[in-house]
């Protein structure tokens, strides 16, 4: 889903149609190693890869969005919060596919990590919200 989303956002047609691609690949990656690899667990390995590929596509499309004079302000844009709200999701979300073994050392530091990643949650969300919020707005000026 964010790959359809951020190819829709990028201007090159030759990016568009790789990141869709690559992320058709990747529910395919996805699917393999649901059934055949990791099996149904929440952390499995294209988890991790799922995470690298919307980092990517997030500071690529961010790269592009800085690089655009036409852009005036960057509060105003919906997509910019939605970049934002992945990229520090996914951050934090990366940390936890390869920290099982460091997280099941202590429950009390288990506890902790997943109360910041419920945070990081919340703040994703909340700038989901407000790009909704924003393009209303677009909408009626």
């Amino acid at each position: 889903m964010m790959a359809a989303v951020f190819s829709a956002a990028i201007a090159k047609a030759r990016t568009r149609k790789l990141i869709l691609l690559t992320g058709s690949l990747l529910v395919l990656l996805i699917g393999i190693d649901a059934f055949w690899g990791s099996g149904l667990a929440n952390n499995g390995y294209s988890n991790a890869l799922e995470k690298v590929f919307i980092l990517v596509i997030t500071i690529y499309y961010l790269t592009q969005l800085f690089q655009d004079e036409d852009t005036v302000n960057l509060a105003d844009q919906p997509m910019f919060w939605v970049s934002m709200g992945l990229l520090v999701y996914n951050l934090v979300g990366l940390f936890d596919v390869f920290s099982k073994p460091v997280l099941s050392y202590s429950q009390n530091l288990y506890l902790q990590f997943y109360m910041i990643w419920s945070g990081v949650a919340i703040f994703m969300y909340g700038c989901f919200a407000f790009a909704f919020w924003r393009s209303k707005r677009f909408l009626n000026l």
